[in-house]
């Protein structure tokens, strides 16, 4: 199994960091998979059910090494109009029909996977998946500043939120603004807090807890006004987060009964591609977050996702993914291995059971708070600055990529992002690259065809784009030579 691939010691080594990052999880990730659910048209708790079976089963056969698996977000718009064609007026009969569609395609998933189709993760380029995490993170803030400020206002796109932000602003209720803004400052201030006391317990259950006590004295749950500067603010429980009740009644079973018909296999496709890409993609971006720079294995994530998919929609629920929010959660909270994915999934069974009814009394600008910590570091500035120093090119691309996506969608921006890059990669072979050979003792060099050490000095770009240069380059070595690869071009006496 791959959660002990690196042995007991690595596990024994990881657990207490898992445990603790854990917690911090699974409170974003009950709401976040409510949030989608509901934008879905399904029953709420069917985007919470693929997190679940992601620790419970998909961990133990995962190919990331950081990964905590949640629901796509692509898949909102698919499946919300698959629910309304399929049923019609009939929402639930729709449901049963699109999770048969989810059984199907995570079979389809596993055999992709199987076959190492996962491969398209090795052929995105490394400055197109840094853009995706940027895009990710500012999606996550500005989708989240009207929930901090209290503001009821959802935008059709980010460009439209974001144009909007100064409205919220104006229109802000500063009795919800106040507990978001607190639970923003925990989250930056946490980790520069020396008291051990205060750093064992992660900062989002801080927030929780501050969020819990501020909710019950001010009574949100039973609702009122405020008189705040000769302005009336009202609060009521719909600042609160929503659990549902019927926790027993959220197991729901596929239908079966159009898998003959051609429409029922082009839902089993869309959702395929489209949990596939954002899945591979999610997998080859959470490897960057990843403090040991490991690598996922996409073919064997790929497989995993598949067989928790089919195991998702046969109980009611939606495709399982690596998901970028809650693993980005994770390891800001020191979260190092699979078993982090483990145990969230046992939290969110044991709050939505168990805690359900106080879970109800923390405000979503508090979980609002959170989110926007989570996707600053998702941006992360540090990184930016990086790529503009590789280069002109580069940041480019980047800047392009994410625009792109935040105007537009994640397969285009990824699209015209792996295009650029092609373009870019040809312009600048057209005028920089020079494979040659350096000796440092250029008479013997000259004179004689020896087995001695030669050192290969390549000017610009090195990719399947030159190998016609880097082989001619090569070809005239003796057998046996040792070589040395430099990729920086330096100045020095060069023998062709």
């Amino acid at each position: 199994m791959r959660l002990f691939s690196n042995g007991l010691k690595g596990w024994k080594q990881s657990w207490k960091g898992d445990l603790r990052a854990a917690v911090s999880v699974a409170f974003i990730t009950i709401p976040l998979g409510l949030g989608i659910g509901l934008a879905s048209g399904v029953p709420p708790l069917a985007a919470v059910i693929p997190s679940v079976i992601g620790g419970l089963l998909v961990a133990w056969f995962s190919g990331g090494n950081v990964v905590v698996h949640s629901t796509p977000k692509m898949l909102i718009g698919v499946t919300a109009a698959a629910v309304l064609t399929l049923g019609g007026d009939d929402i639930l009969l729709g449901y049963r029909l699109f999770i048969a569609a989810v059984v199907a395609a995570g079979l389809v998933q596993f055999i992709l996977g199987v076959l190492r189709l996962g491969i398209i993760g090795d052929l995105i380029p490394a400055t197109v998946i840094k853009s995706l995490l940027v895009a990710v993170g500012v999606i996550i803030v500005v989708k989240q500043i009207p929930v901090l400020l209290g503001v009821d206002y959802h935008g059709h796109s980010v460009l439209e939120a974001i144009a909007h932000i100064p409205d919220d602003i104006a229109n802000e209720n500063p009795i919800i603004t106040f507990i978001g803004f607190v639970s923003v400052l925990i989250m930056f201030i946490h980790p520069q807090i020396e008291i051990p006391v205060i750093r064992a317990i992660p900062a989002a259950v801080w927030v929780i807890l501050v969020a819990e006590v501020y909710s019950y004295s001010i009574g949100f749950q039973e609702g009122g006004s405020f008189n705040i500067l000769g302005v009336l603010f009202t609060i009521n429980k719909e600042y609160l987060i929503n659990i549902p009740d019927e926790i027993g009644s959220v197991v729901v079973f596929p239908d079966f009964s159009l898998w003959k018909t051609s429409g029922f296999w082009n839902l089993v496709v869309a959702v395929v591609v489209i949990s596939s890409i954002e899945g591979i993609l999610s997998a080859k971006a959470i490897d960057r977050l990843d403090p040991r720079k490991r690598k996922s294995n996409v073919n064997k994530e790929l497989s995993a996702m598949g067989i928790g998919t089919s195991i998702s929609g046969l109980i009611g629920g939606l495709p399982v993914i690596p998901g970028i929010v809650p693993s980005s959660v994770g390891v800001s909270h020191n979260g190092k291995g699979q078993l982090m994915d483990v145990f969230q999934a046992i939290f969110i069974l044991g709050l939505v059971i168990l805690l359900g009814s106080q879970l109800q009394h923390i405000p979503l600008a508090a979980l609002a708070g959170i989110l926007i910590h989570t996707g600053y570091k998702l941006i992360n500035p540090s990184e930016i600055r990086n790529i503009y120093r590789i280069g002109w090119d580069q940041f480019t691309i980047f800047g392009i990529t994410l625009g792109v996506t935040l105007a537009f969608d994640l397969i285009i921006g990824i699209g015209i992002g792996i295009f650029l890059t092609l373009i870019f990669h040809v312009i600048r072979l057209r005028s920089v690259v020079k494979c040659s050979l350096f000796c440092s003792d250029r008479t013997l060099c000259l004179t004689q065809k020896t087995k001695m050490t030669r050192t290969m000095l390549v000017q610009g770009y090195s990719n399947f784009l030159n190998y016609s240069q880097l082989k001619k380059a090569l070809d005239v070595i003796p057998t046996g030579s040792k070589i040395i690869v430099d990729l920086r071009w330096q100045n020095s006496s060069i023998i062709r």
